[in-house]
């Protein structure tokens, strides 16, 4: 890869590949190539990206078939399924290490985003003309968040991130 100039690196949902997430974030992080990956625990690893099926899912659809056979279906007559939930995860630690800054509307879209606390945040709502509201966190490193939410996930939320911020001190 290095040889070839590769710009990106894409890592398959694969058993081996899992094995040595570590060793793949390492290497990718040295290269400063931007990498996307099929497992979330590649991005606690300290990848930068995963798109893929959900593991956890999967697990669960797996747990209702073995379910069903035990209660006497044969395997054979059980319907083939695809993965109908996939997880968007980013990692804006190895984001920020590689100096690539993720569009807001990514971030939005993303079912997590693995931000390690740098600094204070600070959070506030502003009420909507529909009656919702827009719920704003920022962080001191610049990382802003924002999403409309109802009342009582806003007031939630603002709680949450307070109590966070006062264990810091």
């Amino acid at each position: 890869m290095t040889r070839e100039r590769a710009s990106a690196l894409l890592v398959v949902a694969d058993g081996m590949f899992l094995l040595h997430r570590t060793r793949i974030a390492d290497f990718a992080a040295k290269s400063h190539l931007p990498a996307i990956y099929g497992l979330s625990e590649h991005v606690e690893a300290g990848g930068l990206v995963v798109y893929g099926a959900s593991l956890r899912e999967n697990s669960r659809r797996a747990a209702t078939y073995v379910d069903k056979i035990f209660k006497g279906a044969k395997p054979a007559d059980l319907p083939v399924e695809q993965p109908t939930k996939f997880e968007l995860v980013i990692n804006l630690k190895t984001a920020k290490a590689l100096r690539l800054t993720i569009p807001s509307s990514v971030l939005l879209r993303a079912d997590e985003v693995d931000h390690r606390w740098h600094g204070p945040l600070t959070g506030d709502a502003t009420e909507s003309a529909w009656n919702g509201y827009l719920l704003t966190v920022a962080c001191s490193c610049g990382v802003v968040f924002e999403r409309w939410v109802t009342l009582g996930d806003a007031m939630n939320a603002l709680i949450a991130w307070s109590r966070l911020e006062a264990s810091r001190i």
